[in-house]
């Protein structure tokens, strides 16, 4: 058994992984809990991703012979060549090795929506060339109340009207058809410009927004586990 682990800034995300399938996920707050989970699971390796949690930490307490630590300085199956790419998160490197992994000689365009809605390309020629960042749905709403003296804090619904009736309607209209223009507009362009594309959607709101696009996309839960797992097996299984 292999897991990996995804620590971001609010969670960390593990993925279970048995002859290279992912067959169960869970979701830590905390350092302890997460460590504890790897006690229980008692891993032959344990492939860390880590943004917020000291890697330090993670070097005491998990045997050094088990441990693999993913980040930018780790060989990769796909060439960045991002002007800076000591920037570029590593979640998005994940998620674009983990696309290109399933779709390997295509046109990639990835899409994950959660916090930030990231726009991820790759060519095919396995070049990551860079993408888009915008705010998430929950961001959105989040920052209309915020720099704001009287719209209100709403929580997100599954549909709004796309004329809205009153404050809280118009807010969800502009929010969701907004944001589903932007995607639709972002898949066109890119369709337009690249003839042989794979849409790819994953991330966290992966469910919302799957059955409102009408272009056709291609829904991977867990991309940024599989990825993280895929440059893990890249390393361990060089060509």
């Amino acid at each position: 058994m292999i897991i990996a682990i995804d620590s971001g800034n609010t969670v960390s995300k593990v993925g279970v992984f048995r002859n290279g399938s992912i067959v169960k996920t869970y979701e830590k707050r905390t350092y302890g809990e997460l460590i504890q989970l790897v006690k229980d699971l008692n891993p032959d390796r344990i492939i860390v991703s880590t943004v917020k949690i000291p890697v330090e930490k993670f070097i005491r307490d998990i045997p050094a012979a088990r441990l693999f630590l993913y980040n930018h300085n780790t060989p990769l199956p796909i060439r960045v060549q991002y002007a800076t790419p000591s920037t570029l998160g590593l979640d998005r490197i994940a998620l674009s090795a983990g696309a290109w992994n399933e779709f390997p000689g295509r046109n990639l365009l990835i899409i994950s929506a959660g916090t930030c809605i990231t726009y991820d390309f790759i060519n095919d020629q396995g070049e990551y060339l860079g993408g888009s960042i915008s705010p998430g749905l929950h961001m959105r709403l989040k920052s209309l109340h915020h720099y704001t003296a009287n719209l209100p804090l709403i929580d997100l619904v599954e549909n709004a009207p796309l004329i809205g009736t009153s404050t809280e309607s118009s807010i969800l209209s502009g929010v969701i058809h907004g944001t589903l223009t932007e995607i639709s507009g972002f898949i066109h362009q890119y369709q337009e410009k690249f003839k042989d594309i794979q849409v790819i959607f994953s991330g966290g709101d992966v469910k919302f927004f799957e059955s409102k696009l009408k272009d056709h996309i291609f829904a991977i839960p867990n991309l940024v586990l599989k990825g993280i797992y895929s440059i893990f097996s890249y390393n361990e299984n060089p060509a």
